[in-house]
């Protein structure tokens, strides 16, 4: 087995149990859905860290085309994104029924919005390995999305009002589109 197996059985083991948490989580919700205050805001940033997750897993296939040698900060790099997806992941949304988290928006407001500041800082690594391993340049139309993905979740993280985060989730799901549209490849050869 090549090392970039190992690699990805790693990554793939992190991002496993990230996905499973989240759709636990949503599960959980969906059962309880009766004892649950619904808000949006929670599960459209539940579904982009899935999204990410899913996008992330499909692009790590392209990694062993494109990286020949392996060394540790790059392994770390790498490993670093799918932990970070994972903190968001179980964080977005509440675990269990607990009385303090039937409230989404309150719950999201004292605990989930801190998924915001691991999916910014996923977005901001995915950008530093665009660079260096792509070549992307951050300044061109494709970086300057990758950056705003990075951006908006720290920027709603800082946010109170209301009709504010709710622009800058519109504008991150739509955004989160173009990128996956544009930027994600159909297939690998």
């Amino acid at each position: 087995m090549d090392s970039f197996r190992w690699i990805a059985v790693a990554i793939s083991m992190v991002l496993g149990i990230g996905v499973t948490r989240l759709l636990s989580s949503a599960v959980m919700i969906l059962r309880n859905r009766r004892d649950f205050e619904f808000d949006f805001l929670p599960v459209a940033w539940a579904a982009f860290v899935f999204v990410a997750q899913i996008q992330f897993w499909w692009s790590i296939i392209e990694l062993s085309t494109t990286m020949s040698v392996w060394t540790l900060g790059n392994f770390l790099l790498l490993l670093s994104m799918p932990l970070l997806l994972f903190v968001a992941a179980a964080l977005v949304l509440p675990y269990e029924p607990r009385k303090q988290d039937l409230a989404l928006r309150i719950g999201f407001e004292r605990d989930g919005r801190l998924s915001l500041l691991a999916l910014a800082l996923y977005n901001a690594l995915a950008c530093v390995a665009d660079a260096v391993w792509w070549s992307e340049n951050l300044l061109s139309a494709q970086g300057t999305m990758l950056v705003a993905l990075a951006i908006l979740p720290l920027w709603l993280f800082f946010v109170s009002r209301r009709p504010l985060q709710i622009s800058i989730t519109g504008l991150y799901g739509l955004l989160l589109i173009v990128c996956e549209l544009e930027l994600t490849p159909s297939s690998y050869h």
